[in-house]
């Protein structure tokens, strides 16, 4: 059976019930043993019949040879970067979207889930007041209880990147290569801003030659502080 985002997110469960058979099948246990125990002055119990031990030969057609190879492990879901919203891999065919508009709460179970636990702060944007969550570099952006920006600058030991490959280092050229429209431009202080148009993906780099780094990918709002 196929994870999907609800069994992502989802509460633990069964824990109880596994533990409940386990009780419930000892005390059957206990039960057995009580019931077949010799009574003073009476017959003896009989013995089980002895069970044979079926060894098969190598090459032959016992059970043993039937069984089915053990299933591959199961491929763990990973954070994609969209333009316009999220993604969830759940494996090699299927990903899940998280759109902007995608409520608050589904959007924050999920990236906890796939990157680590959020600390989440109003603040006074440009645009207004906005809710921020973020975890180690990457920062969801909330107006309301709907979801509407991402923005990543990257983490040791984590690499986010989009369907085609734009994440926090890549260099310029590769970029520009990623099959994804760009337009780079210098920015202050010998840095780059990118983007690949309205509704799309936007980003700085280190500078705007083809070996300069990627260093921020965003899309939707960010939070720029209010002047003054």
């Amino acid at each position: 059976m196929g994870l999907s985002l609800t069994a992502l997110v989802g509460c633990a469960g069964g824990a109880a019930d596994t533990r409940s058979t386990a009780d419930t099948t000892s005390a059957s246990a206990a039960g057995g043993t009580a019931a077949s125990a010799s009574v003073p002055g009476g017959p003896s119990p009989a013995s089980p019949p002895s069970t044979p031990v079926l060894t098969p030969s190598p090459g032959g057609d016992g059970a043993a040879g039937d069984e089915a190879p053990p299933d591959a492990p199961a491929a763990q879901p990973t954070l994609l970067l969209e333009a316009g919203g999220l993604g969830v891999v759940l494996d090699e065919t299927r990903v899940e979207h998280l759109p902007f508009g995608t409520a608050a709460t589904q959007v924050r179970a999920v990236v906890a889930r796939l990157l680590g636990r959020l600390t989440t702060s109003r603040a006074e944007c440009a645009q207004g007041a906005r809710t921020v969550s973020s975890v180690r570099g990457f920062q969801l952006l909330f107006r309301g209880s709907r979801f509407v920006g991402w923005a990543d600058a990257g983490a040791r030991g984590r690499r986010l990147t989009t369907g085609d490959g734009i994440g926090v280092g890549i260099t310029i050229d590769a970029l520009e290569h990623s099959g994804t429209d760009v337009r780079v431009g210098r920015a202050d202080g010998g840095t780059a801003a990118w983007t690949s148009g309205p509704g799309g993906l936007d980003g700085r780099a280190t500078s705007a030659s083809p070996r300069g780094r990627v260093t921020l990918v965003s899309s939707g709002e960010t939070c720029s502080l209010a002047p003054g």
